[in-house]
């Protein structure tokens, strides 16, 4: 909620374009959970701790339906199905 207000007035595409090229929220999230006493490295799995980080901030600023474009937009079964 503090840093709300650098997405506002964004469309959703600029959001997006946003969290793909910033690992600052993921990085914010590692420090949130070492402090909480939980030591991971999330280094692997950033694209995947990035995505539902962004997902989540698009349900608050957008909506359902952006998070779930967001969230199935690496789905494998969803992908299956658009071939």
């Amino acid at each position: 909620d503090k840093n709300r207000n650098t997405f506002k007035g964004l469309r959703f595409e600029q959001f997006q374009s946003k969290m793909e090229q910033d690992d600052y929220y993921v990085n914010q999230f590692e420090k949130y959970l070492s402090k909480a006493g939980l030591e991971l490295n999330l280094s692997k799995n950033k694209s995947v701790v990035n995505r539902y980080i962004s997902a989540e901030f698009a349900r608050q600023l957008y909506g359902e339906s952006q998070y779930y474009q967001i969230v199935l937009k690496e789905d494998k079964m969803i992908k299956a199905v658009l071939k």
